[in-house]
């Protein structure tokens, strides 16, 4: 039987049905990385308000776009800014292969982007909301939180992904494109209806969604104040939402 020859790859050939061996040992090191520690003096961001304050005199008057991205504890406690991404005036190349990179390097659970508009108009364009649905589907993929998404102006005010609705919107969305993901528990995994540790973007007691159930996120669950039923979603319960009555009551509309 013919044997081919290994001569260069540091393998001796071998007789046949034997194993190759090295030649040399491979270098091998195991090491455990330190987690890293929250910025000294960094606040913990706990509503868009307070991530586009944080972030607006960095970048509120540049005269180009900037792309920055907060990396985020399991806290909610600021382990790193970074510009990820310098533009012009009305465009900043954002690569998700890179973003993904840096977050994982820095062992970050969650993400908050941000960006400018020299113009001073926040609202996004189509492009912003493209690029905002393909990091919520990255980041889904790699069991990684996406909060928000906030352009600031040169002003004081600010738009946000996730005040809006719509990182819920593209999480949704994500959900069915990776439907079979398994937590550590051996059970599927399900952002839809894991339950917010009271440190993200809820408003608790705050107005209802309401939004389309689907077959992930069914409208199947109670008020929690006035105990109607098949009033919230678990998206809605998540966040510490009420029935639209309810919040009416609050809000001084009803009796």
């Amino acid at each position: 039987m013919y044997q081919p020859t290994l001569e260069g790859t540091g393998t001796p050939e071998t007789r046949a049905g034997q194993r190759p061996r090295p030649s040399r040992p491979l270098p091998f090191t195991l090491r455990i990385a330190e987690a890293p520690a929250p910025l000294a003096g960094a606040p913990t961001l706990h509503s868009s308000a307070e991530a586009a304050d944080y972030i607006r005199p960095q970048i509120g008057r540049a005269d180009r776009e900037a792309f920055v991205i907060l990396h985020l504890d399991p806290k909610n406690q600021l382990l790193d800014v970074e510009l990820n991404g310098l533009g012009d005036v009305d465009s900043s190349a954002v690569y998700p292969r890179q973003v993904f990179k840096s977050a994982l390097l820095r062992n970050a659970s969650a993400l908050i982007f941000c960006h400018n508009h020299p113009s001073g108009d926040p609202e996004p364009s189509l492009c912003d909301r493209q690029l905002t649905r393909d990091l919520v589907l990255g980041a889904r993929a790699l069991g990684v939180k996406v909060l928000d998404h906030i352009i600031v102006g040169r002003d004081s005010i600010y738009f946000s992904f996730a005040d809006q609705g719509l990182i819920d919107d593209y999480d949704l969305a994500a959900s069915a494109a990776f439907p079979g993901q398994i937590r550590e528990d051996g059970e599927p995994y399900d952002y839809d209806d894991e339950p917010i540790d009271g440190v993200g973007f809820a408003d608790p007691g705050g107005r209802s969604a309401l939004r389309a159930s689907t077959r992930s996120n069914p409208r199947n669950l109670p008020c929690p104040t006035c105990g109607a039923k098949n009033r919230l979603t678990p998206l809605d319960r998540a966040r510490g939402y009420q029935c639209d009555a309810c919040a009416d009551r609050d809000e001084g509309r009803l009796d």
